[in-house]
């Protein structure tokens, strides 16, 4: 029996990981529209939070992605046979998929890769902190373990994911050699399509204001734009979590400044 998928990436990240960019770049790589399902659930069947937080028709979600995708709310699409199924799940815990359960509603796939972004320490935070965090009701202490958890994943010291493939966000931002990388690991074509786009609610400094020219926001340096407001709390969060700071280290090497925040100088003294 045929599966009904004969291609299902899913996609993993934090949120303000830069992961929405990434997935438009994925889609925009095939010539059939894919069937997505973003920021939804893992263990259970849910039609993503996106779309009820934007209160979006089927129209409107497909212009979201510029019409180069299904939408999930489109009739037909949980029983649809798809050549292409890309899924989004944010900060979830990776420790407790349940790949069955998962199937059992989205269907087998004939080939997968989990595909996993990760973004520094420090620019993540600089982001939820401008965007999500103030006050501080969406950085829990449960969201910095969840962040260590997919770090060591990237890290390969653990092995959750299912044909695991890592995206270092900075460098696929930065670095087309990087992106032709990426693209040979997933057996895409190569294209530089949808790197201009601004996806998901906007850049948590510029909004969508770059739509069109995302390659020129400064998403590299986030931590230096921080406003006043934020960076009593920003120095607060990162003197918590020198676990979280290491683990970013060791995957992208030390950001220069960074050692001078007050913040990372008191995490470092413990």
């Amino acid at each position: 029996m045929a599966s009904q998928n004969e291609l299902h990436l899913r996609v993993f990240a934090m949120r303000r990981s830069g992961h929405h960019g990434v997935m438009c770049w994925i889609v925009r790589h095939f010539r059939d529209a894919p069937y997505l399902l973003d920021n939804t659930l893992f263990n259970q069947r849910a039609c993503g939070s996106l779309v009820a937080i934007m209160k979006q028709s089927p129209e409107d979600m497909e212009d979201f992605y510029r019409g180069h995708i299904v939408p999930v709310n489109s009739k037909g699409w949980w029983t649809a046979h798809r050549s292409t199924l890309i899924t989004g799940y944010e900060d979830v815990d990776i420790g407790d998929l349940d790949y069955q359960k998962n199937e059992s509603f989205l269907g087998e796939a004939d080939k997968e890769a989990d595909v996993l972004v990760v973004r520094d320490f420090f620019n993540w935070l600089a982001s939820r902190a401008m965007k999500l965090c103030w006050p501080a009701v969406t950085c829990t202490p449960e969201k910095f373990v969840l962040y260590e958890e997919m770090m060591r994943e990237a890290l390969e010291e653990t092995n959750h994911l299912r044909n695991r493939v890592v995206v270092n966000f900075n460098k696929w931002f930065s670095e087309g050699d990087y992106r032709r990388e990426l693209e040979k690991k997933l057996e895409l074509p190569e294209t530089e399509d949808g790197l201009q786009v601004v996806m998901g609610l906007g850049s948590s400094f510029d909004g969508h204001s770059f739509d069109g020219n995302a390659q020129e926001m400064k998403v590299l340096n986030r931590w230096e734009m921080i406003g006043e407001r934020e960076k009593e709390w920003y120095n607060v969060i990162l003197a918590q979590n020198r676990t979280s700071i290491e683990l970013s280290e060791r995957f992208f090497g030390r950001l220069d400044g960074t050692e001078e925040l007050p913040g990372y100088k008191k995490a470092m003294e413990g």
